[in-house]
């Protein structure tokens, strides 16, 4: 008997918050989450945006190619206008490539 009673005891020795001050210690609370600057999440650029310009640029060297070799019937290689062409598109990509990597460096960096 002398557990239940000391239960009883401690029970009702117990104080209880009023309601407002509960809406004031939860107040608190939440002004203090929002004073809390939060974490950033990491912006990073998946692979495959990369891969993707670098399949863009593929096809249309592809697609090049196949029209040199249509208009000339020959190796388009031969041609001084289909390698300053394809010099000219790989740089273009590569160089958008690079401004992307660069851009997403700056990003993360922040």
């Amino acid at each position: 008997m002398e557990d239940k009673e000391l239960k009883d005891k401690l029970l009702l020795s117990k104080l209880k918050a009023e309601d407002k001050l509960k809406d004031r210690i939860l107040h608190q609370i939440n002004a203090e989450q929002a004073l809390i600057p939060k974490k950033r999440k990491s912006k990073r650029a998946s692979k495959e945006n990369y891969f993707s310009i670098f399949g863009i640029m593929y096809a249309v060297i592809l697609s090049l190619g196949v029209y040199f070799y249509s208009q000339t019937e020959k190796n388009p290689l031969e041609s001084n206008t289909f390698v300053f062409s394809v010099i000219f598109v790989a740089g273009s990509f590569s160089i958008y490539w690079f401004l992307m990597v660069y851009m997403n460096y700056k990003k993360v960096k922040q």
